[in-house]
């Protein structure tokens, strides 16, 4: 329990990300799916940004992505501070 426990952090932290950023940008299965515009999760919604015939509004498109980027730069942020250190700080490296 002592060592595995510890040394389990980092792998459960990468999966955690991953798996939070494979959901959190998932497109296709949404998009065929959902029916009404009010179940859309962000990933499907942001393609309401691309108008007909070619026309985009960029400045709520940027606004958009920035918010919908922020949950999973605040989740890398907290998690990067328990992967920071890695092996370096439990004695893998000599010298």
């Amino acid at each position: 329990m002592r060592v595995v426990l510890p040394l389990m952090g980092p792998g459960v932290a990468v999966v955690t990300v991953f798996s939070f950023v494979m959901m959190w940008g998932n497109f296709f299965v949404p998009f065929m799916l959902l029916l009404t515009p009010d179940q859309m999760p962000a990933a499907v919604s942001i393609n309401e940004f691309f108008g007909n015939r070619g026309t985009v509004v960029y400045g709520q498109l940027a606004a958009f992505s920035i918010i919908y980027s922020t949950p999973v730069i605040l989740l890398y942020l907290l998690v990067a501070r328990r992967l920071g250190g890695g092996f370096a700080l439990s004695g893998a490296v000599k010298g």
